[in-house]
């Protein structure tokens, strides 16, 4: 009720509904907080200064399947700001899952790759890339900095699992899925991948 008192206009209007949005969340009201963030984004998407609004929707249509709309907001984010290497990595990343503008995901995560070339997680976006365009070894060096990066990340051990059972290590593949298994995201797609490698 307090929140509904301050104006949807400028910085604060955009923290309003971000925090709006965390407070439907947390008490349990996903379908809630997802319209909240929707109709704030309509009115903010052009404001350079409630990009975080961006990133938060986008990251919630990836996490309910909605990727096209997710793509939908990284490209406005990216019209927003052409250099952001955040946007660059989560569209391409998002195009390198579903398999679709390959070359075009490439150069992005390249860009963002060349403004941080120690973080972990445009690495394994490069080796994703990389895969799905069947460049195998060279996904491989890529998958290796991601993993001395961050060692215990499920995705990551699962994606160097792939890229290793695509090379045709798949005993070496399988130490990444069992380490992969114990934070899974998606714990019964990687149960098929272990179950038909043993």
């Amino acid at each position: 009720k307090a929140l509904s008192l301050i104006p949807t206009e400028g910085e604060l209007g955009c923290e309003m509904i971000s925090l709006k949005a965390s407070i439907q969340a947390n008490s349990g009201d996903k379908s809630g907080a997802l319209k909240t963030m929707e109709d704030g984004w309509q009115h903010f998407k052009n404001q350079l200064y409630c990009t975080e609004l961006g990133y938060d929707l986008a990251g919630v249509y990836q996490e309910i399947g909605r990727r096209a709309e997710a793509a939908q907001v990284a490209a406005q984010l990216l019209k927003l700001n052409p250099q952001d290497a955040t946007a660059q990595n989560f569209l391409g990343y998002l195009w390198a899952e579903e398999g679709q503008n390959l070359p075009q995901a490439q150069q992005l995560i390249e860009a963002a790759l060349k403004q941080r070339p120690d973080d972990a997680y445009i690495q394994d976006s490069m080796a994703w890339v990389l895969y799905r365009q069947g460049q195998f070894e060279q996904a491989f060096e890529h998958m290796e900095q991601a993993l001395a990066a961050a060692p215990d990340d499920p995705i990551l051990n699962e994606h160097m699992g792939d890229i290793l059972s695509a090379l045709g290590l798949k005993q070496k593949a399988l130490d990444y899925y069992l380490k992969a298994s114990l934070k899974a995201v998606k714990p019964l797609e990687l149960e098929k991948k272990i179950d038909a490698i043993r």
